[in-house]
């Protein structure tokens, strides 16, 4: 299984940083051909710009998005890890997708203006992290909301099947013992759909 990691945090010793890192090590430890893009380390431009739609409209890509397409379609699971900020993920996520997940590569306009999903086959878990806790996102519909919009949307809509969610609230605040329960519900969660 060709296993790809996706993380978008620009703190190279955070949280998210350690689940990738677990999400590695158990990918491997299971077999999987891992490969990992840390967007800020690659210092990917999330800037979808005027040239590029032009360019995408013809089926050219940019040299970085081209790359970035050939890691997606090496890809039979995708791993995204990200934290959570103002109830969305870091703009270079978000860039991400707008620049990567494009027309005419992950899915395609059809002439009744429906949309024809193209990377059908594909699966992904996603990872987040939350300075509050899990609590709060949940009294307010954010938890649901989050998943809605990113597995549910963003994948289901390029026809990527997404096995699973996890949310890790109130990351400042763990214990030592906290963060080894993390990690061991991280490698069980690999386990479970990459084994």
């Amino acid at each position: 299984m060709n296993h790809l990691i996706i993380i978008a945090n620009p703190k190279k010793e955070s949280f998210s940083a350690s689940i990738a890192s677990q999400i590695k090590n158990s990918a491997e430890s299971y077999g999987n051909n891992v490969e990992v893009r840390d967007l800020y380390k690659i210092g990917f431009n999330p800037v979808l710009s005027e040239e590029d739609m032009i360019s995408y409209a013809k089926s050219e890509y940019p040299k970085d998005v081209a790359t970035e397409h050939e890691f997606i379609k090496w890809a039979d699971v995708i791993s995204f890890v990200f934290p959570i900020w103002w109830q969305s993920p870091p703009a270079m996520l978000k860039g991400y997708f707008d620049r990567i997940f494009s027309n005419g590569f992950a899915f395609k306009d059809k002439p009744d203006g429906s949309s024809e999903p193209l990377l059908n086959g594909k699966k992904c878990i996603l990872f987040s992290t939350l300075g509050a806790g899990i609590d709060v996102y949940e009294k307010f519909g954010l938890k649901n909301a989050i998943k809605l919009l990113f597995a549910d949307g963003t994948m289901g809509f390029c026809g990527i099947t997404p096995l699973d969610y996890k949310f890790f609230g109130s990351i400042h605040k763990k214990t030592e013992n906290e963060v080894a329960l993390i990690m061991q519900e991280v490698d069980a969660t690999i386990k479970q759909h990459c084994a």
